[in-house]
């Protein structure tokens, strides 16, 4: 009995230590196949590893990014095709209308201002009596009998007091109808542009002193020629307020003197998921922070002319194209 015990006490002995070495083996091997993964999972290259879904993802984006390219240029398209279609004169037309009116010049156009303000020193007339004075001084003073093709200014008239709600016979301001008159203006841009600039300066003068409308008109007929008016000094010239240039960019656009594509800009509320666009008004088109309140005659040339405005398609003229 004594001789058997000790023979399964070395059996177990034995078996112990054998079980305890395997366990050990078992360990490291445990121990490198993790050694083993770790490094694998370093190799790994995330672009590599993702290559395909990098590539998808691209792919998706510029095809979004076209697919909203092209929704918002149609959009825009349709805007400028559907004011083309609202516009009552067309370029063409505004070309004829000052062609045919070869003797309306910037002398004549100042003495129906003079006139016109001289009946109505407050600045408001009725499109009626406006055509009755100037038809009084055309005929009276300088021998024309009426203005040619009035029938397009008349077709102007009648769009703009429908935008106003008004009839023929509610006062509005002179400016607006001398901004009328201005598409039969036979003058070069510069001309053009002086002319209505003196508007604005009868019309700022006459709201200070409403009977004192001859002084500033004199000055102005002082002032024939572009040469006499670039021989003045800078310093000297009149401002006028950055809020009448505004009411006289309305006008413009309103007798469609604007080109149609500087009036397109975008919604900056609807950008996504596609660009909206819309008309823009006077003061979305005029952000100039540098005039200090007022303009002189330089100033307004340089806003007509700006790709902002764009006046009688000014902006294009590769004279200005800088400014």
């Amino acid at each position: 009995l004594i001789h058997t015990s000790r023979h399964w006490s070395a059996s177990a002995t034995a078996t112990a230590d054998a079980t305890s070495s395997d366990s050990k083996t078992d360990d490291n091997k445990n121990k490198t196949d993790g050694n083993n993964k770790e490094k694998k999972k370093d190799d790994k290259n995330i672009f590599l590893d993702n290559l395909g879904t990098i590539f998808l993802t691209v792919i998706g984006c510029i095809i979004a990014w076209l697919v909203r390219s092209y929704y918002g240029s149609t959009r825009r398209n349709e805007l400028r095709a559907k004011l083309e279609q609202l516009a009552t004169l067309d370029p063409l037309e505004i070309d004829e209308l000052r062609h045919v009116n070869p003797t309306l010049t910037v002398k004549i156009f100042r003495s129906l201002l003079d006139h016109v303000w001289s009946e109505h020193p407050d600045g408001l007339v009725t499109y009626p009596d406006f055509c009755e004075s100037v038809r009084k001084v055309l005929t009276s003073q300088h021998k024309i009998p009426t203005v040619e093709f009035g029938h397009l200014l008349d077709r102007v008239v009648v769009k703009i007091l429908e935008e106003k709600q008004v009839t023929s016979d509610t006062p509005q301001p002179i400016t607006l109808w001398m901004t009328v008159l201005s598409l039969a203006l036979y003058a070069p841009t510069p001309d053009r542009i002086q002319a209505l600039y003196e508007i604005l300066q009868k019309e700022v003068s006459s709201q200070v002193d409403p009977t004192n409308t001859s002084s500033m008109m004199s000055s102005m007929n002082d002032t024939e020629s572009e040469d006499d008016s670039s021989a003045s000094s800078s310093d000297n010239k009149p401002r006028v307020p950055i809020g009448k240039v505004q009411e006289l960019v309305s006008y413009l656009q309103s007798t469609d003197q604007l080109t149609i594509e500087a009036q397109l800009i975008p919604t900056k509320d609807r950008v996504y998921p596609i660009q909206e666009y819309h008309r823009a008004a006077a003061t979305e088109l005029l952000e100039f922070d540098n005039l200090n309140g007022t303009v002189d005659v330089d100033a307004l040339a340089a806003i007509l002319r700006s790709r902002a405005v764009c006046a009688w398609g000014e902006c294009y003229n590769r004279k200005y194209a800088k400014e």
